[in-house]
């Protein structure tokens, strides 16, 4: 955006060097000191931009206000040609770019507030160790979170703990110190308890059985749905039988009163 702002204001520059350079012009330079009263700020190209960026960003209507005045009847062209100017100047750079940067540092800053303020809620109220939330200790745990902290998986204590097993003899480890210390060093993490917690047990215990309750209603279902489909095959499969058998004693009591006929005639 800084970027594209310098590269619109260089031309900007352009075109008030080519074409309104006479009206920048600038009466309060030397105006107690010297004989010689003012100064064209556009005299190069390179003088003309800085003054873009000086003057022109930081006065109030923009480059507007560092150029003279151009009287309607006297310079008609040129008139409209300072006009759409100083207007698209002030649009663009002063009221469009700036406050496009400006929401720019303003969204930056609010996200980075906003990823602060979930770290912090993340060290406050989650288990360094575990990674369980302090809501479930204080519903699942005695004493809550802080005792848990505290006493279950103080993080202190795994630092005095590396600390111990660096610091101590390698001949000397136990078996679990050396397996520990091992995956310390290779930057393996799985020997620390994440998402394991023994005061939340009973929690895991009740989700289990709550998981092992819907798995059960899940199953009956699914037997419920296989017995009414072979229920309404039995059905379909009876309806079937039944019509079969209606249509060969239909088609047996007309063959037998065809011969019937037949006999008749016969007889007569």
């Amino acid at each position: 955006t800084v970027l594209l702002l310098m590269i619109i204001v260089y031309i900007f520059t352009s075109l008030t060097f080519f074409y309104i350079q006479v009206n920048m012009y600038d009466w309060d330079v030397n105006a107690y000191d010297s004989d010689i009263v003012g100064e064209n700020n556009c005299l190069t190209m390179f003088q003309c931009y800085v003054t873009m960026l000086d003057k022109g960003l930081r006065f109030g209507g923009g480059i507007g206000d560092i150029t003279e005045p151009i009287h309607f009847g006297n310079m008609n062209e040129t008139y409209y040609v300072k006009l759409a100017h100083d207007a698209s100047f002030h649009i663009i750079v002063k009221v469009i770019l700036l406050n496009v940067l400006f929401g720019i540092i303003i969204d930056t800053f609010a996200q980075l507030r906003d990823e602060k303020a979930k770290i912090d809620d993340d060290v406050v109220n989650v288990c360094f160790i575990c990674n369980f939330p302090r809501l479930d200790f204080d519903k699942y745990s005695e004493g809550g979170f802080t005792r848990h902290i505290e006493k279950d998986h103080n993080l202190w204590n795994y630092v005095y703990y590396m600390v111990h097993l660096d610091s101590k003899d390698t001949s000397d480890h136990t078996g679990i110190e050396s397996h520990i210390l091992l995956k310390f060093n290779d930057s393996d993490i799985s020997w620390i308890p994440r998402q394991k917690a023994m005061c939340l047990m009973s929690r895991v215990e009740d989700e289990d059985d709550d998981q092992a309750d819907e798995e059960t209603k899940a199953m009956l279902k699914e037997w419920q749905k296989s017995i009414l489909s072979v229920e309404k095959q039995l059905q379909d499969l009876l309806e079937n039988i039944k019509k079969k058998e209606d249509d060969e004693l239909e088609l047996k009591q007309k063959k037998k009163k065809e011969r019937e006929q037949n006999n008749l005639s016969i007889i007569n």
